[in-house]
């Protein structure tokens, strides 16, 4: 990831993906569990670097997983890489206490779980 130096604004810049994860999935629903298990760890990964700089991603779905992946000659199809994207809804940590606010967290199309309930956000 680069950082741009063109305006104030951090903007970065990631290498082109081929596939959304969510339509990776509804354009063929099947993906080996090892396959699976790439994805996830490597969305594991990014959720874990960024809770160790005190950010929470609120967005995480298939939808902002982008991943790449191959196919050989027998049809085997394999993950080469996966990540998150879309961190423009995240929360930012300031002293290590679980939010509780009164509105849900999240946007128009999904709420956070955590917001929902009044149960407040941490890192756990």
């Amino acid at each position: 990831k680069f950082t741009s130096t063109v305006t104030r604004r951090k903007a970065f810049w990631y290498p082109y993906f081929k596939y959304i994860l969510l339509a990776l999935i509804s354009g063929d629903s099947y993906l080996a569990s090892l396959e699976r298990k790439k994805i996830l760890g490597c969305a594991g990964e990014a959720i874990q670097e960024l809770h160790g700089k005190d950010y929470i991603p609120l967005h995480v779905m298939a939808d902002n997983t982008l991943v790449n992946r191959t196919c050989d000659e027998k049809g085997r199809r394999t993950v080469t890489d996966a990540i998150l994207g879309d961190f423009d809804i995240a929360f930012k940590w300031q002293d290590g206490k679980p939010r509780r606010i009164s509105c849900a967290i999240g946007n128009v199309m999904w709420r956070s779980p955590e917001g929902q309930t009044g149960r407040g956000m941490s890192k756990a």
